[in-house]
């Protein structure tokens, strides 16, 4: 999809050149990728506690141990 933003443009060279982007859209690209990686990661934390656990944790841990 094709887009025009306004971007801070110190901010972007600064991650191009930490990042070794060869490319704005690249680098653009990897940090949105990066930032819905973090929100999923958020809303998985804010639902812990909220879930009940179903299963065997002995049988889990006793195949762990069949691994090693």
């Amino acid at each position: 999809m094709k887009t025009h933003v306004d971007v801070d443009a110190p901010v972007l060279e600064e991650i191009m050149r930490m990042g070794h982007f060869s490319s704005k859209k690249t680098a653009i690209n990897t940090a949105l990728a990066e930032y819905l990686r973090k929100l999923k990661r958020l809303d998985l934390l804010a639902m812990r506690g909220n879930v009940p656990w179903v299963g065997d944790l002995e049988a889990l841990r006793a195949d762990r141990q069949d691994r090693s």
